[in-house]
């Protein structure tokens, strides 16, 4: 694993330390335990100080502003049931009896629209949307909101240090009226920019059509200029390789990968069973790592950039931040049901992720 602080500047280092302090006092009554598990749910995989750094430049080093959209994230995060949708995600389609918004999100699923394929030139993974398979008209807005948080999640997973942003396909071949969605744009933009800072490494808008410039205006208006900066038009096979290695390219684009999105269905199975009383003694262990590294974080806020204290309090945390990882991968199966990428071997049992195993 990356140790992240390697590459932080002392002021980097020190912002962090005052954010982690600013955390650490939300602990005591009821309301802030609840924000402190909500806190530690969000980062799951990722590197603690990693989430928190997100915020600090999302909010240009605006310790107060960043820490603020964290705890609203925490908030929303809840008011989303984010948790559940990890946790149920794909197994809805084993119900016999799914409520209209998970037949719709299968139905997502099934469809090709949205799927994570490849890297980068900069070794980013590559999120791809192809708007002309999206009819706002055919399912309900709440499943596509389900699809694309359900969807970020897997995203977020296969972000690894140093390569722990995303390059982002929006395709508008073939795109029409008929797929105009404001409101899943809006959400996109929202979701990225407040809810996951940080993620997004580059966004390729490729062959947009006439039809699309007829909304640009509107869309323009609601990029922040985190996201606007990391925006480029493409509408050739020459446009993409800029970003894209012709290897990683799906020979759709022109480039060499065979690959296609087919879906592969859950099956009845044990790795698809939740099963919570079983991981009892992991969410244990989980539970006294946090402790430990909250108690290391507090030490280590207080002492000197560079002292030969806080390099061996800040080897410790790292310790224990690989063991934090290797505790999540063990809960995984208990918190997450398999996904599409857990079925086609793309996400491995201890988090690695091998975009050659979907051929």
């Amino acid at each position: 694993m990356h140790d992240v602080l390697d590459s932080w500047t002392v002021d980097e280092e020190n912002m962090l330390k005052e954010s982690w302090n600013y955390l650490l006092q939300l602990s005591g009554d009821d309301s802030k335990q609840e924000l402190n598990k909500g806190l530690w749910d969000f980062m799951a995989a990722d590197h603690p100080d990693v989430t928190i750094i997100r915020f600090l430049r999302a909010k240009r080093w605006d310790k107060k502003m960043a820490m603020a959209m964290l705890i609203s994230t925490i908030q929303w995060r809840k008011g989303q049931e984010i948790n559940g949708i990890v946790q149920i995600g794909e197994n809805v389609g084993l119900k016999s009896c799914p409520s209209a918004d998970e037949k719709d999100f299968m139905m997502h699923h099934r469809s090709g629209k949205s799927y994570i394929r490849g890297i980068d030139r900069d070794g980013r993974p590559i999120y791809i949307i192809r708007a002309r398979l999206h009819n706002p008209s055919s399912q309900s807005t709440r499943s596509m909101e389900m699809f694309v948080l359900h969807t970020i999640e897997n995203l977020r997973i296969m972000l690894k240090a140093p390569n722990d942003t995303s390059c982002f396909i929006f395709d508008l071949t073939g795109f029409g009226v008929r797929n105009i969605d404001l409101h899943i744009i809006k959400f996109f933009i929202d979701v990225f920019e407040s809810k996951y800072p940080g993620i997004l490494g580059v966004v390729l808008i490729h062959n947009a059509p006439f039809i699309f410039w007829s909304i640009w205006k509107a869309i323009k208006a609601w990029l922040g200029p985190g996201i606007a900066s990391k925006i480029h038009f493409t509408n050739s096979y020459n446009d993409l390789i800029r970003f894209i290695s012709p290897e990683n390219l799906q020979t759709y684009y022109g480039g060499m990968d065979s690959w296609e999105y087919t879906y592969i269905e859950p099956v009845p199975r044990m790795d698809n069973r939740l099963q919570p009383d079983d991981s009892a003694e992991l969410n244990r262990e989980r539970s006294q790592l946090i402790h430990q590294f909250e108690a290391l974080t507090d030490e280590w806020i207080r002492l000197d950039p560079g002292s030969a204290a806080t390099i061996e309090i800040a080897r410790q945390r790292y310790d224990l931040v690989k063991r934090l990882h290797q505790n999540y991968w063990k809960l995984d199966h208990y918190t997450r049901a398999t996904t599409y990428y857990h079925r086609t071997g793309v996400i491995g049992v201890t988090g690695e992720v091998d975009f050659s195993a979907a051929k």
